[in-house]
């Protein structure tokens, strides 16, 4: 199949299953909701059983991460309020208003691997190797930081609570009052959790499982269009089908995490059709897996990925900082 014959093929899953949909937000907002306020509730006299319900926290936030994703393409209804009413329902539970998230993801999607349209993309800093070498001392450190491997695995987990409580300029109107709604929500339960005496409770059983997903939730961000032979182009060269293909990943996945993370991995599908909703997605993988040349990455390669810095224009790949001056 050529690349116009592997987009309309998989056109015939980007057929949601409401059913299937309804069913899949409302089992994953019970536990973990849950999961949160009945170890909130035990904690006092049943602190072991508050413990042993982080893991049901921690798989409810990550398939709640992909509940909220695929809402912002109004992959999961074909009605768009309940694909808005989902996305905020699980959103809320993550400390990601689903407004905020669905453009700054449109525009991930419209500029990936476009190296001319980097300052719209809100993907992880990347320079060519030209702009690092040319680049004045302050910049390089600030760059080194931003690329760091503490920087991607403490500090951006830490960011993800700040930055989504911001109505950023670069928002449109929804997002900015999405954002400032969420704000006074989380600031009424914190209120609530310091009158009544239970913000120690919230803060062990809510925040530490949901940092815990954070961190899965930058691994994976970083492997999907960050792994070493990822691709970048100039717009001219630009081209929405091997940007997919060539610039995203299919992140290989043991069956369970892959249930946990909502078929995530499958991101290369998922750049050539959005609309296909999570659970089609091996599905469609597998009808068309024999017809595209896709890059596997696994997670536990991610310390090795994180050595990429800066892009190669030259051997089309990113490369360490030992390798910029050499000719």
């Amino acid at each position: 199949m050529n690349s116009n014959e592997i987009k309309a093929h998989l056109k015939e899953f980007q057929q949601s299953k409401p059913g299937r949909s309804g069913l899949n937000v409302l089992l994953t907002a019970m536990i973990g909701y849950g999961s949160v306020i009945l170890g909130i509730i035990l904690f006092t006299d049943h602190p072991v059983i508050s413990f042993s319900l982080f893991p049901f926290s921690i798989a409810a936030f990550c398939r709640s991460f992909i509940i909220l994703h695929d809402a912002g393409h109004l992959a999961l209804f074909r009605n768009r309020f309940l694909n808005s009413l989902s996305g905020n329902l699980v959103g809320f539970l993550i400390m990601i208003p689903n407004a905020l998230w669905r453009q700054i993801h449109n525009l991930h999607h419209a500029t990936i691997g476009n190296l001319d349209k980097r300052n719209i993309n809100p993907e992880l800093w990347t320079m060519t190797k030209k702009e690092y070498r040319e680049s004045p001392a302050g910049m390089k450190l600030l760059y080194r930081i931003m690329r760091s491997r503490f920087n991607r695995l403490i500090i951006t987990p830490f960011a993800l609570f700040i930055v989504a409580r911001l109505p950023l300029p670069r928002l449109n109107w929804k997002g900015k009052i999405a954002a400032l709604v969420y704000d006074v929500l989380y600031a009424c339960i914190i209120y609530f959790s310091l009158r009544f005496e239970f913000w120690q409770e919230l803060l062990i059983i809510y925040l530490i499982p949901l940092f815990v997903f954070n961190i899965i939730a930058t691994i994976i961000f970083y492997l999907q269009h960050q792994f070493e032979d990822t691709l970048w182009m100039k717009d001219d060269q630009w081209d929405m089908y091997q940007a997919s293909i060539e610039g995203s990943s299919y992140l290989k996945l043991n069956p369970f995490f892959q249930w946990m993370t909502g078929n995530v991995g499958f991101h290369n599908i998922h750049h050539l059709n959005p609309n296909i909703p999570f659970y089609l997605l091996p599905k469609a993988h597998k009808t068309v897996e024999d017809h595209i040349n896709y890059k596997e990455v696994r997670f536990y390669e991610i310390l090795r990925h994180l050595k990429g810095k800066v892009w190669d224009e030259e051997s089309k790949r990113l490369i360490h900082y030992s390798g910029v001056n050499l000719k």
